[in-house]
């Protein structure tokens, strides 16, 4: 990410379910509790369903709306989590 914030995940996919997901990395504190909050909700879930995971759907669980300057920290543990599991932007 251009603010410096840096998150990896380790996805684990058995049976086209996510289950296992862990994350490790430095930011600030939306972006950690964005990809948190993310790795949480989407433990279970198909690979299916986690292409269906929004960016509506990140700021829901943050519970606030970042601001347009904060958005892309809230949102780059669903474009890390994405890019692993290979289904896009």
């Amino acid at each position: 990410s251009l603010c410096g914030d840096e998150i990896g995940v380790t996805i684990k996919v058995d049976n086209g379910r996510v289950a296992d997901i862990r994350f490790d990395g430095r930011g600030c504190a939306i972006s950690i509790a964005a990809v948190s909050l993310l790795t949480e909700a989407i433990k279970g879930k198909t690979v299916e369903e986690v292409r269906n995971v929004s960016k509506k759907d990140v700021t829901q669980l943050l519970s606030v709306t970042p601001g347009p300057g904060r958005m892309k920290c809230a949102l780059l543990g669903l474009a890390v989590v994405r890019k692993s599991l290979n289904i896009g932007s």
